[in-house]
């Protein structure tokens, strides 16, 4: 199954965005039957039973890190994996945070194989590029064999050119979504809870998804998680329970999973959760999880406006720094 994934992903990444969409429609009329089995594995390596036999079937990826450096877009895009359409905030990580990332994994001698700098859209953030020296810095003196990379929606020309000051030795992947319609800027069923699902009343979230593996540990404005989609989610159910702290080696963050994947219809199984929605999805458990973040985002605006001290409360608690 895993050679499947690895096939899905190079193609997905290397061949798919070259081919004219009536091949695309071949090719996926042709995969169908791989993707079919694959879920009907993946919901079974799910139970309990299985799980307790085999292990949790997916674990953090401890040389990956996926950095949510600010949840602001340029677009709204359909299903939002971080909310920036659903939920649209300035939330973003401080320089500081960086900093203190970096310092971090150079005082543990820890060195990633690959940093993910993401978003939102990580190019709207106002210090994109010194954050980007920073990581830059980190890489040069304590571990040059990590690749940094940027995620781009790629849109607008303030996101074009910020592009291009990207500097030397830093990659850039451009998912090139300027132009499109609304409908066209879709993802898959984000927004669809699994234990809202039938039959996924007893399964051990504990197994997280395929996620988890491929884009790494998450790191957001409030903390360390065992995916960066579980940072995003974090934001709007503020339970805040990431880490604080570098995880260690020995840190597979399991209660994490079992609290977000339980939400995240990334962990949906079946074929017909893989396919990216024309429409916005979004089932009750999440309509309330909105519904209550925008209430406590208004009360924090009331608190705001009572003064300097309950500004900068205020802001910490969404994991926006408030200014000095």
């Amino acid at each position: 199954m895993r050679i499947l994934d690895r096939l899905l992903t190079s193609y997905r990444k290397r061949v798919k965005p070259y081919l004219p969409s009536s091949v695309r429609g071949l090719f996926s009329r042709a995969l169908d039957p791989s993707l079919k089995l694959r879920g009907m594995y993946d919901f079974w390596r799910v139970r309990p039973g299985v799980t307790r036999f085999l292990g949790p079937q997916f674990h953090r990826n401890r040389r990956v890190i996926g950095i949510a450096l600010t949840y602001a877009c340029n677009l709204r895009c359909l299903n939002c994996d971080e909310s920036s359409a659903q939920a649209p905030a300035d939330a973003q990580m401080s320089i500081e945070q960086i900093q203190s990332f970096v310092d971090e994994c150079a005082a543990a001698d820890y060195h990633w194989n690959l940093m993910e700098i993401a978003g939102g859209e990580p190019t709207v953030h106002p210090d994109f590029l010194k954050i980007i020296d920073i990581l830059r810095t980190y890489r040069n003196r304590y571990s040059p064999q990590t690749r940094i990379k940027v995620l781009t929606n790629g849109a607008g020309d303030k996101v074009q050119q910020m592009v291009a000051q990207v500097p030397e030795g830093i990659e850039v992947e451009n998912s090139n979504k300027s132009g499109k319609r609304p409908a066209e800027l879709k993802h898959s069923t984000f927004n669809l809870s699994p234990e809202e699902v039938e039959g996924y009343e007893k399964v051990d979230f504990r197994n997280a998804c395929e996620y988890t593996y491929r884009c790494g540990t998450g790191l957001g404005p409030t903390g360390y998680y065992h995916c960066p989609v579980a940072a995003g989610m974090d934001r709007i159910f503020e339970w805040n329970i990431g880490r604080q702290s570098l995880p260690s080696e020995a840190d597979d963050m399991e209660d994490l999973a079992e609290r977000f994947c339980s939400k995240c219809g990334y962990f949906l199984k079946e074929l017909q959760y893989k396919k990216p929605l024309a429409k916005q999805l979004t089932s009750p458990v999440w309509q309330q999880a909105y519904d209550d973040y925008r209430t406590r985002q208004a009360e924090k605006l009331v608190t705001i406006d009572a003064g300097p001290s309950a500004t900068h409360a205020a802001a910490a608690g969404t994991g926006v720094v408030s200014p000095k």
